[in-house]
Order: C-alpha cells, then sequence, then structure tokens
C-alpha cells in the first residue's frame, strides 16, 4: 500500500532518485488506489519505461521507473477522468487540456529564461 506520505517523499527527493527496488515501488503504485500505470499509448513519450499517474484531476503526481532511476513530477492538468463513480480513464478532452498546458509551460520558462540572460 502507498503511504499518504509518497508524493511529499517523491517530491522532496528533488524529482529524480534511485531506488534499490523499482519492482516493488511499482508493486505498491499498482496496489494503490490513488495511482494507475499508465497504458502504451498513454506512457508513449516515457517508452519503454513505466509511468504511473496519481487519480486525480489536479495537481497529480507522474512517476516515471526507469530501472532503478526514479523521476516524478507534477501535472497541473491530468490526462485522467477522475470521476469517483467511474474508473480512471483516459479523456480526450483532458489529454487536450493536459498538453496544452505543458506547452504553455515550456513556454513561459523559456521567456523567462532569456528575460534573466540580458
Amino acid at each position: 500500500m502507498v503511504r499518504s506520505g509518497l508524493k511529499a517523499r517523491l517530491l522532496h527527493a528533488g524529482g529524480v532518485f534511485t531506488t534499490a527496488d523499482p519492482d516493488g515501488l511499482s508493486q505498491a503504485l499498482d496496489a494503490s488506489h490513488r495511482f494507475r500505470r499508465d497504458t502504451r499509448l498513454g506512457g508513449l513519450l516515457h517508452h519503454p519505461k513505466v509511468s504511473f499517474r496519481e487519480v486525480a484531476p489536479t495537481h497529480s503526481l507522474h512517476v516515471v521507473i526507469d530501472g532503478n532511476t526514479v523521476s516524478s513530477h507534477i501535472d497541473r492538468v491530468s490526462p485522467l477522468n477522475c470521476d469517483p463513480d467511474h474508473p480512471a480513464h483516459y479523456s480526450p478532452l483532458r489529454i487536450v487540456a493536459h498538453n496544452a498546458t505543458g506547452i504553455a509551460d515550456n513556454v513561459v520558462r523559456r521567456l523567462r529564461g532569456r528575460r534573466n540572460r540580458r
């Protein structure tokens, strides 16, 4: 079972850390009702890594496991439909919102970087 402090611990680790038991971490995330393993399509950008998404509509934790290396970040908008009356699944509208938010965040970071170099 994934303890409630997992999100804080993953983020406190600076977003990237190593684990001695990647299989145990994957099993804990698989067993948790708070996380969902990405489908092949949903994890396309992370292939062949294993990725999990927190089942939350906003500010959801996205965890990617690559061997012993674990990276994590917060997605401001989750691509999952998190209706409590239905199992979590990808929503086409939320995928568009998720990707648009990611693009906007990247543009803002680049603009801030250029401004700071002047």
